[in-house]
């Protein structure tokens, strides 16, 4: 499966407490990339950290993408944190209303 940004295998960087997006995924990438971050939320203990460090091209696919995963993590009783959002996908989140369902949605959750 190649795109722009590579395989989906590279999109997602496993780490202590959680993963990294290192790309926005493309169209294509997408499934793919939420079924691996659905994996890897499956497999932790009580909290996930998901960094969008490399997620540098917001869009509503993206956005999407974050929803995907905190249904799974409130379905299995599992703690998200989004780290690294940018301001135009916190923008996005909010003019959807999505700050309710989750605080990194929030404009003063400048996460690092």
């Amino acid at each position: 499966m190649r795109g722009v940004a590579g395989r989906v295998s590279d999109l997602i960087e496993e780490n202590d407490d959680g993963f990294t997006l290192t790309a926005t995924p493309t169209g294509a990438q997408v499934l793919g990339v939420r079924s691996a971050g659905e994996k890897l939320i499956a497999r932790s203990q009580g909290s996930v950290t998901i960094s969008l460090k490399g997620a540098t091209r917001p869009d509503s696919q993206l956005l999407s993408l974050l929803l995907c995963w905190l249904r799974v993590a409130m379905t299995r009783g599992t703690t998200l944190h989004f780290s690294h959002l940018s301001p135009e996908l916190q923008a996005m989140a909010q003019l959807s209303g999505l700050q309710r369902l989750h605080p990194s949605f929030a404009p003063s959750s400048q996460q690092s």
